[in-house]
């Protein structure tokens, strides 16, 4: 008896740890929540919206003014976050394919990580995500063998102790940073990357696209496309501009040519070559807001190009 109520007050506080690291150093955006929470509120049956769901790349290159001001009938939300991967975008287009009225998911591709960015955990906990994030995790899981279960399962639970021993460290040093903007558009006014090596170029598309499909991330994708309904939900996804070494391209090219048309934006030689300029880039991997300006007003032109088949 005394063994179970030592393991109970351990788990207790375990969890109070938990809490109290989580509540002082999860980064706080309020204005921003307070807005997103606003904007999600208004959404109903006659609503029109496009969800654009990615890592920090698509936090810094939709601009939702562009798009707002040149689409009539559409309301534009960058749900762009620091860190996040094809699992959490896909989770998440899951949990806004339920939304009500008409809705398109643009959807970055990126691999596929089972770890929770610190930006994603905040999210999901301000909207409300149901049962998380044991729903999470269980998605994750999904079509996995016992083996591939259990050591994802080990993983997941050694990157909580860590984030909590360094959550614990931050409270203790007070080195905690919370300036920084975890979600949503964040446009960035500087250049400092001087080369424009790092955008895909059309060679790039036909040369990786004979590569070799994962078929573990096909299979998660395959899983958002079913769920689209004619009038109501459509899925876009969005093959990345900028690349951080040749594995990325591997990966996510040949996903990206097996897709049908339908299901993607398809470069133009004209756009990739207006866009491939240094003074549009932040670093290596990221736009400015010049460079933003351009990939919004390119997603304009797809946008009215398509709509109509959308319907």
């Amino acid at each position: 008896m005394k063994e179970i109520l030592k393991w109970i007050a351990w788990v207790l506080f375990f969890v109070a740890v938990q809490e109290l690291v989580e509540r002082h150093t999860m980064p706080k955006d309020e204005k921003y929540e307070a807005s997103l929470q606003a904007s999600l509120s208004k959404i109903n049956e006659k609503s029109s919206t496009l969800f654009f769901l990615g890592s920090s790349r698509i936090m810094k290159s939709v601009n939702p003014k562009v798009l707002n001001d040149s689409l009539s009938g559409w309301e534009t939300i960058n749900f762009g976050m620091s860190g996040n991967s094809l699992a959490q975008n896909l989770f998440f287009a899951q949990f806004l394919s339920k939304m009500p009225g008409k809705k398109v998911l643009f959807i970055e591709l990126t691999k596929f990580k089972s770890e929770m960015p610190i930006s994603f955990t905040y999210t999901a906990k301000v909207l409300g995500f149901p049962d998380f994030p044991f729903s999470y995790y269980q998605y994750i899981h999904v079509n996995q063998d016992f083996r591939t279960k259990f050591e994802n399962t080990e993983k997941v639970f050694w990157d909580w102790i860590t984030k909590q021993q360094m959550g614990v460290k931050g409270l203790i040093s007070g080195e905690i940073d919370q300036s920084y903007k975890i979600i949503g558009y964040t446009p960035i006014y500087e250049s400092n990357y001087p080369h424009h090596d790092s955008f895909i170029t059309r060679q790039d598309l036909v040369t990786y696209s004979k590569g070799k499909v994962d078929i573990e991330i096909w299979n998660r994708i395959e899983e958002i496309i079913k769920l689209q309904v004619k009038g109501n939900l459509k899925v876009v996804f969005l093959m990345p501009l900028n690349y951080k070494s040749k594995d990325e391209l591997a990966l996510q090219i040949p996903i990206y040519s097996t897709l049908p048309s339908s299901l993607k934006w398809e470069y133009d030689d004209l756009f990739l070559k207006e866009i491939k300029k240094a003074n549009y880039l932040e670093d290596r991997n990221h736009l400015n807001y010049q460079g933003s300006l351009i990939y919004s007003q390119g997603l304009v032109n797809y946008i009215k190009a398509n709509e109509k088949n959308w319907q």
